[in-house]
């Protein structure tokens, strides 16, 4: 049994390690602007629904911001806008690079997009991808919106 412990006789490499800890979303927030106070990013407009007069919509803009918390490592995060068939993409970003150095510092991607114009009334799907894999999907409707001066 001696002879499979060898005692090290010289200093051996250290390996790299290449611990990565897949962060959470803490948060992903559709909204229309910001808010102006440069010290803080605040949402105004938050919507999980929106009203149009008309379809196809005339342009608007909106932003989504994704918070991501409690990992470590380099990451790849990605938002797509699925059409009501939810088979084709209004919108998808590029895969979007963030780094989280340690487990208590967070990162807050914000996505903006402008000019959108969304062709029918319906339900549409966010989606949130981390790496690839598809982290969080839920609906927005966009509808028409009722006519009250009548």
């Amino acid at each position: 049994m001696a002879d499979k412990f060898q005692p090290m006789l010289e200093e051996q490499p250290t390996k790299a390690l290449a611990q990565k800890k897949p962060p959470t979303l803490q948060f992903t927030i559709p909204y229309l602007s910001e808010g102006d106070d440069e010290r803080i990013r605040s949402f105004v407009g938050i919507f999980y629904e929106l009203p149009f007069p008309d379809f196809p919509t005339p342009k608007f803009s909106f932003f989504v911001a994704n918070g991501w918390s409690n990992g470590k490592g380099q990451f790849r995060q990605k938002m797509r806008l699925l059409n009501p068939d939810k088979k084709t993409a209004v919108i998808e970003t590029p895969d979007q690079e963030f780094e989280l150095k340690d487990t208590t510092t967070p990162f807050m991607a914000v996505n903006y997009f402008a000019e959108m114009i969304l062709q029918q009334p319906g339900i549409y799907w966010f989606q949130t991808f981390l790496n690839g894999k598809l982290i969080l999907e839920f609906p927005m409707v966009a509808r028409k919106a009722e006519n009250s001066g009548k």
